[in-house]
């Protein structure tokens, strides 16, 4: 399991409310991220969402692990974001 692929998509499920909201806005099939969260609630050893047919909810160990990994995410944006004008900055001054 690729576990940032799996806290990413968590986050979105999270975000959206949704498995298939979820899925529609990464592009990939429901199946698909249900598999990733599943995979990463049996690495932690706990259960982040509580599934209903009709809802699903963050468990509270959930919610407490996205918000940590949600300021993991933001700041890896961060990471990419100031590589990325450190990059360009260089091929300027070539």
């Amino acid at each position: 399991m690729d576990q940032l692929h799996a806290v990413r998509v968590l986050a979105r499920v999270v975000e959206t409310g949704a498995f298939t909201r979820a899925a529609d806005s990464l592009d990939m099939p429901p199946a698909t991220v249900s598999k990733l969260v599943r995979s990463l609630e049996r690495h932690l050893g706990i259960r982040l969402l509580q599934r209903t047919t009709r809802r699903v909810t963050v468990t509270p160990e959930g919610a407490a692990y996205e918000k940590r990994a949600a300021r993991v995410l933001k700041e890896l944006e961060d990471m990419d974001g100031y590589a990325s004008t450190s990059a360009r900055r260089a091929q300027v001054a070539c």
